[in-house]
């Protein structure tokens, strides 16, 4: 009978302490009324109604209740009951709101929690719902995204590294200032790395590269048609991320990165003056056909022409 009873005994799980004592109390007295009931309530104490974990413990209760009238076909089928779902519980909360956490595209799931939270706000940095200098509160990020308040820590800090905002303490975070001094600095910097890059990318592409660069650049073309500001940003983000990519320095990558998002945000907010997507469309083409030749010096001069006609323009819009 001692095995039977060990089945049950591991099924059963602890009640409330008042519970506790008065099922110890009522089986004291010798009453086997409720055997399961009152054996539930006991569930995770000894007899002086403290919590033990130890296999002593276990089995002093085990023999405690040896003497309970219960067949072995009962005990199963009190163990499959307290075993079964709970039809009244809820649902668990997704992790993250359907409507702003999108499926990875191909499956892949080493997509994190903290990573779709930061691309959600780098969207919405983008699209001008969180503008520059605005505070970011974790609780209200949570709620935005339905995820807990680790996730969207994460997601702030990796945004902190990238240049977009600051995290104080005891204040949060706060989306940093954007002015006409940081777009001339960002861009400057932009202008001498890229300058780099396009040279280096000139030396280094090869056949499947060329292809994949004509083809952003058709792409930006077909943006700059439809005239739709957050198309021309992305298609000219994809298009230097990948002569970039090229150029083989992940160094320069990452100081490239850091603040971009801004200035993206600013472009999507601003558009564009008139006359410069044309411009830069020309450009692109241009560029593309130095880097298709191996001229370095023309690439390299074309890229720098690139980057101070755009800061030139953006910093007009600016100051209007």
């Amino acid at each position: 009978m001692g095995r039977q009873y060990a089945v049950v005994a591991m099924a059963m799980v602890p009640r409330r302490r008042h519970e506790r004592g008065e099922a110890l109390e009522h089986f004291e007295r010798g009453s086997s009324e409720e055997p399961l009931h009152r054996y539930r309530a006991l569930g995770g104490c000894g007899r002086d109604g403290r919590h033990r974990t130890d296999w002593s413990s276990l089995q002093s209760r085990i023999r405690f209740w040896s003497d309970v009238p219960l067949t072995f076909d009962q005990s199963l089928a009190r163990v499959g009951k307290s075993l079964a779902p709970n039809p009244t519980m809820p649902p668990p909360r997704p992790k993250l709101a359907a409507a702003h956490a999108r499926e990875p595209e191909g499956g892949d799931t080493g997509t994190t929690a903290a990573m779709q939270v930061a691309a959600d706000l780098r969207r919405r940095i983008v699209q001008g719902e969180f503008k520059p200098g605005a505070r970011l509160k974790i609780d209200e990020i949570a709620e935005l995204c339905a995820v807990s308040h680790m996730p969207v820590r994460v997601a702030l800090q990796s945004l902190e590294a990238e240049g977009v905002l600051d995290i104080y303490p005891h204040r949060g975070a706060v989306i940093k200032a954007v002015d006409a001094r940081f777009v001339s600095n960002m861009l400057e910097v932009r202008g001498a790395m890229e300058v780099m890059l396009s040279v280096r990318c000139a030396q280094l592409v090869d056949r499947a590269g060329l292809e994949e660069i004509e083809g952003l650049v058709a792409e930006y073309e077909d943006a700059a048609q439809r005239n739709r500001p957050l198309a021309i940003v992305s298609a000219n983000l994809r298009l230097h991320d990948a002569i970039n990519r090229w150029a083989d320095n992940p160094e320069a990558l990452r100081v490239l990165g850091r603040g971009r998002l801004l200035i993206q945000a600013l472009r999507a907010r601003y558009g564009f003056g008139g006359g410069r997507v044309e411009e830069a469309v020309r450009e692109h083409r241009l560029l593309f056909r130095a880097i298709a030749r191996r001229d370095e010096r023309r690439a390299g001069e074309i890229a720098r022409l690139h980057c101070e006609h755009a800061r030139d323009e953006l910093l007009s819009l600016l100051a209007r």
